[in-house]
């Protein structure tokens, strides 16, 4: 019966108007898979939720979210013993987190009693700045290790420029001499 009640209304289409306006890869898909619920307490809640985010979206608090990926595989991945991350999997994880910052700031920063709802959300939304930062420090914008990562990788790449020096030096010296000796063994032709 519920199903017939949900095509006569066009929930699938509905859930998708819903889809095309989500800002994040899981909102997305929470929107598609989106559910009416029969349990008064949980409708009363979720339309407490909304009218809240409404009145909020029309006074321009909308909490940035352009910098989320779906990193439920990167962090699926990262759990398990010997799996590492690649340097642009860990800046989709940072760039996740800041923007979970930046959205549980906003939502903190809604005025208390009015957006109650919301910031009760927001409180739920984990701070992970030390992993940010740490990211940043140690993964270049190209998903490059930096030398910054670790003493020894700084030190390391340091000996590596050193030796790249060296043997461009020697390699210059070895071309001279060889130019030389083709300048001199050249005979001189009359003009």
């Amino acid at each position: 019966m519920l199903d017939h009640a949900l095509a006569s209304l066009e929930f699938d289409v509905l859930c998708g108007l819903v889809s095309n306006r989500a800002l994040t890869p899981l909102g997305v898909e929470r929107a598609r898979s989106l559910q009416p619920s029969d349990d008064r307490e949980t409708v009363l809640r979720l339309l407490e939720e909304t009218g809240q985010a409404r009145r909020a979206l029309l006074a321009q608090a909308r909490p940035p979210l352009s910098g989320t990926f779906d990193i439920r595989p990167h962090l699926s991945r990262a759990r398990q013993k010997g799996h590492d991350l690649s340097g642009d999997e860990l800046r989709q994880v940072a760039s996740t987190f800041q923007t979970c910052g930046e959205a549980r700031a906003g939502l903190l920063a809604l005025q208390e009693g009015d957006f109650d709802r919301l910031r009760a959300l927001g409180e739920r939304i984990g701070e992970f700045r030390g992993v940010v930062s740490e990211v940043r420090r140690c993964i270049g914008p190209a998903g490059e290790v930096l030398a910054t990562a670790s003493e020894a990788l700084s030190e390391i790449r340091g000996r590596i420029r050193g030796i790249r020096e060296r043997v461009k030096g020697r390699l210059e010296k070895l071309v001279s001499i060889y130019l030389s000796l083709i300048h001199i063994s050249e005979p001189t032709r009359p003009y």
